[in-house]
Order: structure tokens, then C-alpha cells, then sequence
């Protein structure tokens, strides 16, 4: 046996060895160009704070995390600035928001990378603390491996950083077991308010939280459960505050995502998603060598493995209520860990340790070695993209007809209009005529893409405005939403990322990376075929011409709350003449709204009191 002198001083020299290959692994160079639907949460959130409305009127998630990286935006744009960037904070906000917000998408995954990486640091602390120095740098090491941790790293999202401050929480409560003051429990109140404030599950570190302040009962237990719990409390109300302050929303928003994600299973069943995500998550040498570690565990009944035995049932009970989203798993990588690593130093030599540790953490490192290597890798969505982008004729419509699947990221009006009701709800009227007026004057803004071949326009004079432009029909083959539409025909131009039907997709992440079989496919995304064909004359739409006529809109609408009728239908007028036929490129919602307004301003012009009524 090695004594506590050399296990301190291996885990003092091995722990930033661990760090830097879990860094590795967790930062891909470049980051993914593509992004997951759900990173869009991180664009409209934190950027609609700028306007001074704290209030994200979306509860899908807590805030906390939301508003850590609004600051971590300001502070982005604040060098840039003081770089000799010129756009202002507010010019800033409408290109990111309206346009392509890929920068402080870079800012928030840069931050989930630096979280994740501190996640495995914390675990060492935490395994060392139960187990010991050797178990503490081995748990280490399997975190820093694992591909359950790995793949959802380099993503903006919320379930790395509810993963960090769970984890901290939990080392806090096991230091206040020991602590005659009640600071520990305080501070472990704190961490598990901010994990709860960044992800609603993240509350369920509680229970372990719980055990270890209460094990080994004394008279002092109690009062330090509760000083946690009110912490934790207090922690959560500020950080996550208008849970409270806007609590209808709150609700429906709460009970539409637990009932959609939790209680409505979709795809693989319970029981095999849990199997799926512990077989992913430590290979399938390490889930015998898990198996037989947390049957130990449960024989054995020490307060340690009693903590590390509750954190992990509480975590599988979620996924057994029916989510099959593989990142709900994530919360079970650090005791995946932990008692991985018990069982791992079972072995009474080192040369038969470390024999058996090199056995079962090569299928994990290979799998997120080879992750790695696809997320740095081409994406055949941003090949698409690229493609198009340079090859694509000005003005040219798109047509992605039947699956949404792996749609590639486009500037689409659509979309814009989707983020406006955001803009509008955070900014008001007024900053997003201005938004509008800044982006109309940009040079070099990425082509837009109407939606679809309308045939709003067949029949129209092919004259001054209405000219024959090419369409872009867009294929997707995906392996679980399969092919869009018929067959292409002619010779398309094609992106095909590899053999997807030997790569095994989770249901609902789809859009991530297969999850085994790493090596049938060469890079990510689904199959793309893309074929310009000929179109019905249709209004060549520019991307300029597109936010300028966004901002005669806005004009108007301004010009209405004022009192300003005539302005406010010359806007209309010009609007109409650019777009004869709104309904195709703004969609039938917005072009029935707009005619509406001019409705009730012309009655208004006649002097005719028009009552208001929806729509």
C-alpha cells in the first residue's frame, strides 16, 4: 500500500496533468461553426438584458446562468471597443441578435469549456475528501475522459455550469460535516442555489446534500441542514428572481417544459436510456467494473458511499420519468466518476491497478478523442452554407420542403421576425427601428434567404421590381426524420457526412453527434443535396433592402402611437410597393397585421373612430 505522505504528493503533481487533457478534450479548435437549436436561449436572452428589462419573460430555464453571460458579453463588447471597434453597444446588440450572433455564442461555449474543466478539478477535491488522495486524482481522470462530459462541454447550454455548482455544493456539504462552524453549510446553501438557479433538475443535489450534513447524526446536524436550506433559498430567489416576480409566467412555462420533457417519454425508453447513457459513458469494460463497484458501495454502507449511492438514484429517477435528452445524464457523470475510481484502486498492487485503469478508460478516450476530432472537424451543414453563400445567385428564395431536421443556419425573414418579438419585448419600438436603420447601412451582411416558392407571385410581370430568379431546393436525409421531399433530380450539389445509418443517434440530440460508431461518419450534420432550379418571377429580395423596408415598418408603427397618421401610411405605402405580396416573404401573421394597421389608419385619416380588436 502507498501512504498518505505519496498519495497527497501524486495527487498535487497529477491533477493539472488531468486538467490540461480534460481542457483538450473539452475545446475543439475550432469550436463547432454549426449550432444546436437550444444555443439560440443564449443570443436572445442575454443580449435582451441590455435593454434594461431583467425580466427574460421565458422560464424553460432559470436565469443565473442567462445573466452571467450577459456581463460576459458586455465585457466582450467592452474590448472590443476599447480595441478601436466601432460599433456601439446598441449597433452591437442589433447585428448579434438580428443577424448572426455567433460571437457571443463563442463567449457562452468558451465559458461552459472553462466550467466543465473546473467540474473535474472539483471532483478530484470531492473524491479525495471521501475516498481519499488516489481515488480522489483517478475519479479525476475518468471525468476528464469521459464522453458524457466531454460532448456537451464546447455548447452553450445549462447543464454544465448547473454541473459545476452541483458539485461544489456537494464538496462543501462534505466539508461541513466535518466543521465545527456553520460557514461550510453556508457556503454549500449558496452552491446548490446557483446549480438550482441554472437548471431547475440541479435542485436535486439537495438529496446528497442532505445526507452528508445529516449522517452521522449530531446535535448540530439539524441546525446545519436548515442554515443550507434557507441559503440555498435566499441564493435562488436573487439569483433566478423573477421566478417570484413573475410567477404566472413562470408557471406555464414550468409545467409546458416538465410536461413535455419529463412526462411525455419520447423515443428510448427509460430503462434502456439509462443503460444507453452509463454504457456511453464509461464503455462497456467500465459499466461491468461500475456495476460491480456500486454493488460493493451498497454492501458496504459507509456514510461516503451512502452520498455518492443517493446523488446517483436521485439523477436516474429523472431519466426513468421519461426524458430521453442525453445531456439529462450529465448530472450523473461525477458519480459515474467516483465510483468508477473505487473500483478501479480495488487491485492491492499498482502495476495491476494501473493495468486495469488503461483497459477500461481506453473506449472512453477513444470516444472522445474522435468526438473531439468531428466537433473541430467540417459540419456538412456549414459546408452547405458556405457553399451557398458564395455560389447562390443574389435574391434567390429558398425551398426546404417536409423535415426540419438539421436545417442549415441560414438568415431567413422568419427567423429575423421570431427574434423581433424578442427585441420588441426586451428593447421596445423605438431601438429596434434604430437596430433596423444600422443594419439597412451595413455592407457585407450575409445573403437572406426568403422562404419557400410562393405562389403568391406566378403570373407577375417580369418588369423593374419582379425579376426570374432561381430558386435553391434544399434535400436533408437525416437518420431519424429521414429524407425531405422527393429524390433530387439532375446532379445536385451534395454534402454527405459519412455512413449514417451504422451511426447510432440519441433521440432528441440528434443535432449533436452520433453517440457510438463514432467512425462511420467523417464529419457531422445529415446528408444535404442542393439544386438551383428555375422559379416563378419572384421580387429579388436583398438583405439590405430587407432591413430597410423592417425599419419603414417600424416606422410606421412609431409614427401610429404618436399620432402621426400621415407618416406613418406614406411607411405602409413604401412597404407595399417594395413587397406587393408581404404575406411571402414576411408570412401571413405580419402582412395581416400590417394591413390591419393601414385599415385603422385610413379610418383614423377619415376622422372614423375604428375599435381596436386582435390581430
Amino acid at each position: 500500500m502507498v501512504d498518505e505522505a505519496v498519495q497527497a504528493r501524486w495527487f498535487r503533481r497529477g491533477l493539472p496533468a488531468v486538467v490540461l487533457v480534460a481542457l483538450w478534450l473539452r475545446c475543439p479548435v475550432p469550436l463547432p461553426a454549426w449550432r444546436h437549436f437550444d444555443e439560440t436561449a443564449f443570443i436572445l436572452l442575454p443580449l435582451g438584458f441590455w435593454g434594461g428589462d431583467l425580466d427574460p419573460h421565458y422560464f424553460n430555464y432559470p436565469t443565473f446562468h442567462f445573466y452571467l453571460t450577459s456581463a460576459l458579453y458586455y465585457l466582450y463588447w467592452l474590448g472590443g471597443w476599447a480595441a478601436g471597434a466601432a460599433q456601439t453597444a446598441r449597433e452591437f446588440v442589433a447585428f448579434q441578435y438580428l443577424v448572426d450572433g455567433s460571437a457571443v455564442l463563442g463567449v457562452a461555449r468558451g465559458l461552459n469549456v472553462v466550467l466543465s474543466t473546473a467540474t473535474v478539478a472539483a471532483v478530484a477535491l470531492l473524491g479525495r475528501r471521501l475516498y481519499g488522495a488516489r481515488v480522489g486524482l483517478l475519479a479525476a481522470l475518468v471525468l476528464a475522459i469521459m464522453p458524457l462530459a466531454t460532448r456537451f462541454a464546447p455548447l452553450a447550454n445549462t447543464d454544465t455550469p448547473a454541473l459545476f455548482w452541483s458539485v461544489l455544493a456537494l464538496l462543501w456539504a462534505v466539508r461541513a460535516r466535518w466543521s465545527r462552524s456553520h460557514r461550510e453549510a453556508i457556503v454549500a446553501g449558496l452552491f446548490l442555489g446557483l446549480a438550482a438557479a441554472t437548471k431547475y433538475p440541479a435542485a436535486l443535489v439537495s438529496v446528497p446534500v442532505a445526507v452528508a450534513l445529516t449522517t452521522g447524526w449530531s446535535s448540530t446536524a439539524l441546525r446545519r441542514l436548515c442554515i443550507c436550506g434557507l441559503s440555498a433559498l435566499l441564493v435562488f430567489a436573487v439569483a433566478s428572481p423573477f421566478i417570484w416576480l413573475n410567477p404566472t409566467l413562470f408557471w406555464r412555462h414550468f409545467s409546458d417544459m416538465a410536461q413535455s420533457h419529463l412526462l411525455a417519454p419520447a423515443g428510448t425508453p427509460g430503462p434502456r436510456h439509462v443503460l444507453d447513457t452509463l454504457r456511453y459513458a464509461c464503455g462497456t469494460i467500465g459499466l461491468g467494473v461500475l456495476v460491480l463497484s456500486t454493488v460493493a458501495a451498497v454492501c458496504r454502507r459507509t456514510w461516503q458511499d451512502l452520498i455518492v449511492v443517493t446523488a446517483g438514484l436521485a439523477y436516474i429517477l429523472v431519466l426513468l420519468a421519461g426524458s430521453s435528452f442525453l445531456r439529462y445524464g450529465l448530472p450523473l457523470a461525477p458519480v459515474i466518476a467516483l465510483l468508477l475510481a473505487r473500483g478501479l484502486v480495488r487491485p492491492a498492487r499498482s502495476v495491476w491497478m494501473v493495468g486495469l485503469v488503461v483497459v477500461v478508460l481506453a473506449e472512453p478516450l477513444y470516444v472522445s478523442a474522435h468526438s473531439r476530432y468531428l466537433l473541430a472537424g467540417d459540419d456538412t451543414r456549414s459546408q452547405a452554407r458556405a457553399w451557398l453563400e458564395q455560389q447562390a445567385p443574389e435574391g434567390a428564395w429558398l425551398d426546404e420542403p417536409g423535415s426540419p431536421c438539421g436545417r442549415i443556419d441560414l438568415l431567413r425573414p422568419q427567423e429575423v421576425i421570431v427574434r423581433q418579438a424578442h427585441f420588441l419585448r426586451s428593447h421596445g419600438a423605438e431601438q429596434l427601428l434604430l437596430a433596423y436603420q444600422h443594419l439597412a447601412r451595413l455592407p457585407h451582411l450575409p445573403p437572406l434567404f426568403p422562404p419557400g416558392v410562393s405562389d403568391h407571385f406566378q403570373g407577375a410581370r417580369a418588369d423593374t421590381e419582379v425579376e426570374r430568379v432561381p430558386a435553391v431546393r434544399i434535400y436533408y436525409d437525416h437518420p431519424l426524420c429521414g429524407e425531405a421531399g422527393a429524390a433530387p433530380k439532375g446532379d445536385p450539389r451534395q454534402f454527405n457526412p459519412g455512413l449514417l445509418s451504422a451511426a447510432v443517434f440519441d433521440w432528441q440530440d440528434w443535432y449533436f453527434l452520433p453517440t457510438r460508431s463514432l467512425s462511420a461518419t467523417a464529419m457531422t450534420g445529415p446528408r444535404v443535396a442542393i439544386v438551383l432550379q428555375k422559379s416563378p418571377p419572384l421580387p429579388v429580395v436583398r438583405t439590405p433592402d430587407f432591413f430597410e423596408a423592417m425599419a419603414w415598418i417600424m416606422e410606421a408603427v412609431v409614427a401610429a402611437r404618436s399620432g402621426d397618421t400621415d407618416t406613418a401610411l406614406k411607411r405602409y405605402d413604401r412597404v407595399l410597393q417594395a413587397w406587393p405580396k408581404p404575406e411571402a416573404i414576411v408570412g401571413h401573421q405580419v402582412a395581416a397585421g400590417i394591413q390591419t394597421q393601414i385599415a385603422r389608419l385610413r379610418h383614423r385619416a377619415r376622422g372614423v373612430e375604428v375599435h381596436p380588436r386582435a390581430g
